[in-house]
């Protein structure tokens, strides 16, 4: 099996009662933090920035935009909390980057469109972060730095456990995560900017 076989067969084959307390403890944590750190972050102009334009598409309201007043369709839900989690840089963190401000948004805004159960956000949660740290782990230390990891690992966290929430075959879990690894970037140089969360 090639690497993305067997993220695949990760995703499509955990459930929640093969996560072992103390997983699904962390899990919890890191929700209920990155909840804290985005309503925070939503006071910041990038985050009021992406708050408008998720206003002006005037979509169905399928999902909260944090500390807004109003609800916008999950994808730009997603954006906006996603910016608002990591504009302040607060945002729950590994020893490579911060994928939860990608992560979480993404599938709070989308649990909350097709109307999931709290257990279905931890397993995408476990999901989304498991996948993330073991492709993580084998990037040389030289090699770190060189990149923002959240915008790539933040991508490919929240591809996969939205694939998880959707329930996705491993042959679409296989789709998403090529198509999120190719839209997946971060420069350093925005590092200091408001484009970097």
């Amino acid at each position: 099996m090639d690497a993305t076989e067997k993220i695949a067969h990760f995703v499509v084959d955990l459930e929640y009662e093969k996560i072992p307390p103390k997983a699904v403890e962390v899990a919890k944590t890191a929700l209920l933090d990155c909840l804290g750190v985005t309503l925070a972050g939503s006071q910041e102009e990038c985050a009021k920035i992406c708050a408008q334009i998720a206003r002006q598409e005037a979509g169905v309201g399928e999902a909260t935009v944090f500390a807004q007043g109003f609800k916008s369709s999950a994808i730009q839900a997603a954006f906006a909390n996603g910016t608002a989690a990591h504009a302040l840089d607060y945002d729950h963190s590994f020893y490579m980057g911060q994928p939860t401000a990608g992560l979480i948004p993404a599938i709070i805004a989308l649990g909350e469109s097709v109307g999931v159960r709290g257990r279905d956000l931890l397993e995408a949660y476990v999901v989304g972060f498991e996948v993330t740290g073991k492709i993580v782990k084998p990037i040389p230390n030289e090699a770190r730095g060189s990149w923002h990891s959240t915008g790539v690992l933040g991508t490919l966290s929240a591809a996969l456990a939205c694939a998880k929430l959707l329930k996705l075959d491993f042959e679409k879990v296989q789709m998403a995560l090529g198509m999120s690894t190719s839209m997946a970037s971060g420069i350093v140089c925005n590092y200091g900017t408001m484009t970097k969360p």
